[in-house]
């Protein structure tokens, strides 16, 4: 999205009033400094956004990206918005498949990063670090789907996947083709029981191949973001913790609200304008009346 001005101006003129924005960070900026140019924000609009940009997104690279906002500008327009994105990390702290805690694995992986030359002292991190819980846990199912590494935990997608191959003759998954729709089946089964716990917390996969975790919802508030509950998608369980907070102390409505309201005028001005009325219609009889006597002069 090179220019939001547009599509920015055409939402305020539909009166849209919540708003869901998908787009990467470069482009969140673009449209947030539009939006705090139409006045789109405040107590009157919602703002949804993805959840995985860095806490600060909305202040930093301004300039580089040639902005034409002020971060106090950009920080008016950002205040109140939601996001919602996948969990990144175990909350209960527990030994994991791998034999780490989350906290375990962070450590590690900011000693890493430090090493390569970021500040992580000072919050310095590179992209994609919020989703680094993630693709650890997602080499980890692959691991466990694919390589026969822990022949102890018999629950898990490969195993299952290497005992349905022994029956049929196949004793190697070098034997698979894709033509082999039996084998993909099983295998496609096995990855759709696997389930552990990964750094990332459990980690279980849909039918549809989706990973499966918990929702986070969070708010900026006072220009950092606040978590405001979960929702867990397979218990249908949303948990609330009644943090938000709103523009003007209510939530924004949803729509444009019309009221149907009686407007009157005064008796006096009635009375005085009917008067007028019936003198001007009996003077126009009047004239009618003269017309049609004196019609043939």
């Amino acid at each position: 999205m090179s220019d939001p001005t547009d599509a920015v101006r055409n939402l305020r003129r539909q009166d849209a009033r919540i708003i869901v924005g998908l787009f990467y960070v470069v482009a969140a900026r673009r449209v947030l400094c539009e939006v705090y140019k139409q006045g789109l924000y405040g107590k009157s609009h919602v703002w949804f956004f993805i959840g995985w940009y860095e806490d600060n997104w909305f202040e930093e690279n301004l300039i580089p990206e040639n902005i034409e906002c002020s971060k106090e500008e950009m920080r008016k327009a950002a205040e109140g918005h939601l996001t919602t994105e996948a969990l990144m990390w175990n909350q209960n702290n527990q030994r994991t498949v791998s034999g780490m805690t989350s906290d375990d694995f962070r450590l590690r992986l900011n000693a890493v990063l430090k090493n390569v030359g970021y500040d992580i002292d000072n919050l310095r991190y590179p992209e994609g670090y919020q989703e680094a819980p993630l693709a650890y846990d997602a080499v980890w199912a692959v691991a466990l789907v694919i390589f026969e590494l822990m022949k102890d935990l018999r629950s898990l997608a490969f195993n299952k996947t290497m005992e349905k191959l022994s029956r049929q003759g196949k004793r190697n998954l070098k034997d698979f083709t894709y033509t082999d729709k039996e084998t993909a089946d099983d295998i496609y089964s096995a990855i759709n029981s696997t389930q552990f716990l990964g750094v990332s917390g459990h980690v279980a996969f849909s039918s549809q191949g989706d990973r499966i975790a918990l929702t986070q919802i969070e708010q900026v508030i006072d220009g950092k973001y606040v978590l405001l509950g979960y929702y867990d998608t397979q218990s249908d369980n949303l948990t609330w913790f009644n943090r938000e907070r709103w523009s003007g102390g209510k939530v924004p409505q949803d729509r444009t609200i019309v009221r149907e309201v009686l407007r009157t005028v005064s008796l006096g001005l009635f009375v005085s304008m009917c008067t007028i009325s019936f003198v001007g219609i009996a003077w126009a009889l009047a004239l009618i009346l003269f017309n049609f006597l004196h019609r043939h002069r």
